[in-house]
């Protein structure tokens, strides 16, 4: 009886590289993963500080909303959903039980440097998305660019001015400033800082 021989299986290079890299890495991972231990991770929380945008909203239920960069009136029923002020200059307010439905997006832009014209940006953008003829509203003393439109099905509308080298955006997803008396209220009450 004669053994035949059986050809032999070779991994390629590649893949023993990626492997072994792979698996060095993991176990570097899981060793520098951080504390396991309970004293260790209460140690560990005290220690580090969150980032201002992770801290916790200026107000969380109805009544004046105060940030560094405006100030406005909580709504009976709204929220702040998203507090992103401090690193992206946004900060989303929501009404309770709408999923995000019906919010209000403040944005500043620019980072001070912003030298645009309001009016020239709200006519682009009306037209890049078929939005309302561009328009020209007064909230609360401030000067706002605005246009209504429609995007991914949901009425929207879209205000912006400029404000310390800031284009601020104030969006509105859902009912408008003529439909809704919060939206009303959170524009109406708002002062730019």
């Amino acid at each position: 009886m004669s053994l035949t021989p059986q050809p032999s299986f070779r991994r390629p290079a590649g893949l023993v590289l990626l492997s072994t890299t792979f698996l060095a890495l993991s176990g570097l991972l899981l060793a520098c993963g951080g504390p396991t231990g309970a004293a260790e991770t209460a140690a560990a929380k005290d220690s580090v500080s969150p980032p201002p945008s992770a801290t916790a909203p200026a107000a969380k239920s109805a009544g004046p909303l105060t940030t560094a960069r405006f100030e406005t009136q909580l709504p009976e029923g709204w929220e702040v959903m998203a507090d992103d002020l401090d690193r992206m200059g946004l900060m989303t307010l929501s009404q309770k039980g709408t999923g995000g439905a019906q919010a209000v997006y403040v944005k500043f832009e620019g980072g001070g440097g912003w030298h645009g014209d309001p009016m020239a940006a709200i006519e682009t953008f009306a037209t890049r998305y078929d939005g309302t003829p561009a328009s020209r509203k007064t909230r609360n003393g401030i000067d706002w660019a605005h246009t209504r439109y429609t995007y991914n099905g949901i009425a929207q509308s879209l205000n912006i001015t400029a404000h310390q080298g800031y284009k601020v955006t104030f969006t509105v997803m859902g009912d408008d400033y003529d439909d809704n008396a919060a939206v009303r209220l959170i524009f109406d009450q708002l002062q730019l800082r």
